[in-house]
């Protein structure tokens, strides 16, 4: 029995991973903040998979994590697609620091004994990530997310520069890549185990939509990707399906962007 853990399960690009997992995997398990939601969600899949199971996570809060150490204690993986985060409207900069660099490394770290032999962690990251320039200063700080102090650290800085949501979660995304680059070593030594991360580009989930709403010159930056148009759910979850399967198996320390071009375009590919 082959086994796919998802978080963010009931999100947009959780929900198409599930869906579409059931090619390749037997058994799910869906985290996410909220039961009931996951209950339906298990409902529409339970034909699909010899087993579905459900738990609530939240990333940010240590009893959740340790409850799930507990489950995939009894329920080893295969492997991890990691959708679960917030976007720069969902809060401020240190909520977005808190759930999308420090509880993903958390969660990251709380996984790896519990993947199997030839397993994958795969981290939603974003195209964000390869817009930002990081100090050597914020880089350090970054690269040390389960540090204590780190926020104070953050806050105490000259002119505070994470101080905007948006800039904190571009730089979360990108400390997110280098922190999967530096530890691939430590992963491929522990049973040929892999870490890989998406950077998904202008994706039509709900999430993606508010965000690019915000944006007063969105159709600009649409204008920049090679078609003109926003990528689709689907889009992610066939390329980490494909990530976390054996078909990948010599790949791993890498970021994969799903942008359309768009990076590609506005750094001067094109």
């Amino acid at each position: 029995m082959s086994t796919l853990l998802i978080t963010g399960a009931t999100g947009g690009m959780g929900q198409v991973c599930a869906a579409l997992s059931k090619h390749q995997f037997t058994k799910l398990i869906l985290l996410d903040l909220d039961l009931e939601q996951l209950s339906i969600l298990q409902h529409k899949l339970v034909a699909d998979f010899t087993e579905i199971v459900i738990e609530t996570l939240d990333v940010t809060d240590s009893d959740s994590l340790a409850n799930i150490d507990q489950l995939l204690a009894k329920h080893p993986v295969d492997a991890v697609i990691h959708t679960a985060g917030i976007s720069p409207l969902m809060g401020d900069w240190r909520k977005i620091i808190e759930v999308d660099l420090i509880g993903a490394v958390k969660f990251m770290r709380l996984c790896q004994p519990h993947i199997n032999k030839a397993g994958c962690f795969l981290m939603i990251s974003s195209m964000s990530g390869y817009l930002c320039n990081p100090t050597p200063t914020i880089s350090s700080l970054l690269l040390e997310p389960e540090k204590d102090g780190l926020l104070a650290a953050i806050d105490a800085l000259p002119e505070r520069p994470l101080a905007h949501p948006g800039l904190a979660y571009s730089h979360s995304k990108k400390a997110l890549q280098d922190i999967i680059k530096r530890s691939v070593i430590a992963w491929g030594r522990d049973g040929g185990k892999r870490l890989v991360s998406i950077s998904p580009g202008f994706i039509a989930t709900d999430m993606g939509k508010s965000e690019t709403e915000a944006l007063p010159d969105f159709d600009q930056r649409l204008a920049a990707t090679a078609f003109n148009g926003m990528g689709a759910p689907e889009d992610i979850a066939e390329a980490a399906l494909f990530l976390v399967s054996p078909k990948a198996k010599y790949i791993t320390g890498i970021d994969l962007l799903v942008d359309g071009g768009f990076i590609a375009t506005v750094t001067g590919g094109s």
